[in-house]
């Protein structure tokens, strides 16, 4: 359509940006929560430095956690696992006894038979060592434990047969 002479052009309307509030709200009271909210993290910020200060300075040098809690000494190596680290290097002090009873190299060096016994040995150990029952391995394997230790610590290990039986 085209406007005719006698209709004057109307424009469209602008489009105004967002007008301010004018309820009449004053946001003092907000500024001034702001700040004493900023005021108290500080103040609590410097007081918990302080006290962490005063605590380290009280330890010492050498604070009582460094001291063992329980006056029970600490259980001795136990011999076979010492022979292990003779005999296959120093990696096998750092293994557990799960993962020397899945390694293969002891099954070729011992045997079935031994292997089976050195895992049960140092099951027991770990379990004196590690669980509230400290009972001992059992005669039978620390027996057996001495006998292979002794052989092994010739040279030439020999497949250990279980201890004799007494009448």
């Amino acid at each position: 359509m085209q406007p005719s002479a006698s209709e004057p052009i109307v424009l469209p309307r602008p489009n105004l940006p967002p007008q301010p509030w004018t309820d009449g709200g004053d946001n003092r009271w907000l500024y001034l929560a702001g700040a004493v909210a900023a005021v108290a993290l500080v103040v609590i910020i410097r007081l918990l430095k302080r006290r962490k200060k005063k605590l380290i300075a009280d330890a010492g040098p050498f604070a009582e956690a460094d001291e063992p809690t329980t006056s029970e000494p600490l259980p001795a190596p136990d011999p076979v696992r010492q022979t292990l680290v003779s005999l296959f290097g120093s990696a096998w002090a750092a293994r557990t006894t799960e993962e020397i009873a899945a390694s293969p190299r002891l099954l070729e060096r011992f045997g079935p038979e031994a292997a089976e016994h050195i895992v049960a040995y140092l099951r027991a150990i770990d379990r004196s060592k590690f669980s509230r029952d400290a009972s001992q391995p059992s005669e039978d394997l620390n027996w057996w434990a001495e006998r292979f230790v002794e052989e092994a610590a010739g040279g030439a290990f020999v497949v250990v047969e279980s201890p004799p039986v007494s009448k």
